[in-house]
């Protein structure tokens, strides 16, 4: 509504609640360094939550937070500069949003009663690779992680087809019966929207392969139909708030990698909001796939994975490290 004041809707089958959020000046200072940090790429490891934090209380007001309290799905969808909050990396009683409901974002409450056709069945396709050169650094666990996403499908029964290494080609990919794919799985280079040679365009995000890269508007041209895209890559899941020269984009629409693969027809969509960490993301990535492959839903095996590692005693609770993918979807959803 304006820069220090928002309208929070919280919305159920039932009920309705409007809240207005007025953000305090640690609140407002909070938002512009945490929205600086990840378009610059240069993110606190061990202190983004004294960022997040504060952001996420004015989005989610005490009202707002005991509706929700007892949900156990919940759908966010930000305005702007807000899409680049993680709330479900949120504290609140002790615990982070996650670990309280399973969580997905939205570009606006209309695209979720969009009807989407697509493969909700079939194979399943995962590529790594972990030299590119062409002065991109190595990603060492690349191909050894999608191996593991192949083989939580294949143990269920499911064909599985990897690209891997030097084979992962933009014309093998290409090649694929992507129309019949229920899932794609891409360990690669991603890069942001705010790069300095891409000066903010939004239709100029990329993904790498093995010789070359997809452009945006390239992957918007490929027949995907899957259920679910995820992009292991740094800064994926980011979406560009203005155009090149600063002037802001119209309303709430994608720009980036999330759009072209909406346009594409993919439904659901996992990306990372700033850098991947690998040990982390060697994680929770294939263990959302052994959830997935076993019947849950893609926001539900998420949630579970991101619990899993958090639980486990020896890994890096730190946001930072944890909390990057994030699940966007566009159109109806199974069971909803």
């Amino acid at each position: 509504m304006a820069d220090d004041v928002l309208l929070v809707l919280a919305i159920d089958r039932s009920r309705v609640q409007a809240e207005r959020s007025i953000l305090t000046d640690e609140q407002k200072d909070a938002l512009s360094r945490h929205v600086e940090q990840v378009r610059s790429g240069r993110i606190p490891r061990n202190t983004m939550e004294a960022n997040v934090q504060p952001v996420a209380e004015a989005m989610l007001p005490p009202t707002t937070r005991a509706f929700i309290a007892s949900t156990k799905r919940l759908i966010f969808s930000p305005h702007r500069s807000l899409h680049l909050t993680p709330l479900h990396a949120a504290r609140f009683d002790g615990r982070f949003l996650i670990e309280q409901a399973s969580v997905r974002y939205a570009p606006n409450l209309g695209s979720l009663l969009l009807p989407w056709r697509g493969a909700e069945t079939g194979a399943v396709v995962s590529v790594g690779i972990n030299t590119f050169g062409r002065g991109l650094p190595p990603l060492k666990s690349a191909e050894v992680e999608a191996q593991a996403i192949a083989a939580a499908w294949a143990a269920q029964g499911v064909a599985a087809t990897t690209l891997i290494g030097e084979q992962a080609t933009r014309g093998a990919f290409t090649g694929l019966d992507l129309a019949a794919c229920r899932c794609l799985h891409l360990v690669t280079h991603g890069e942001s929207v705010y790069a300095t040679a891409l000066q903010g365009d939004p239709f100029a995000s990329r993904l790498c392969f093995a010789d070359g890269d997809f452009e945006a508007l390239s992957l918007a041209e490929l027949p995907f139909r899957a259920d679910l895209v995820v992009m292991s890559a740094c800064h994926s899941g980011q979406r560009a708030l203005a155009l090149p020269g600063g002037s802001e984009l119209p309303g709430d629409d994608l720009f980036g990698l999330q759009a072209t693969l909406f346009q594409a027809g993919v439904r659901s969509v996992i990306g990372a909001l700033w850098t991947v960490d690998d040990a982390s993301a060697g994680k929770i990535l294939p263990e959302l796939h052994r959830r997935l492959a076993g019947g849950a839903r893609p926001e539900q095996a998420l949630q579970l994975a991101v619990c899993a590692y958090l639980q486990a005693p020896e890994t890096k609770k730190a946001i930072y490290y944890w909390a990057p993918p994030f699940m966007s979807s566009m159109g109806r959803m199974r069971d909803a």
